[in-house]
């Protein structure tokens, strides 16, 4: 069984030959993936056959927090190219 770490932020920053560039991570291919594909993100990520471990993960407290439910959102909902697919800026 294999890991992947998997990050919501989305700085990805690294230096190659001196110079500052960008990679895409495991959230920007989700995001860029065909309309027809219909899935979750945690889905997305299990496809490779790696087991995804999320870092900076929220855990649960009672009462839940907004910015708990918002992650669980993003990992489980299916089917959304953008946040305000699953949860609209103005709700709560």
């Amino acid at each position: 069984m294999q890991f992947q770490s998997v990050s919501l932020s989305r700085l990805r920053l690294f230096e190659s030959d001196g110079n500052l560039v960008t990679k895409l991570n495991s959230f920007d291919k989700y995001l860029s993936r065909h309309p027809a594909d219909i899935c979750s993100f945690y889905d997305f990520i299990c496809r490779s056959g790696n087991v995804p471990v999320f870092s900076s993960i929220l855990q649960a407290s009672s009462p839940l927090t907004e910015d708990y439910c918002r992650y669980q959102l993003l990992f489980h909902w299916p089917n959304w190219q953008n946040v305000s697919d699953i949860k609209p800026d103005s709700e709560t």
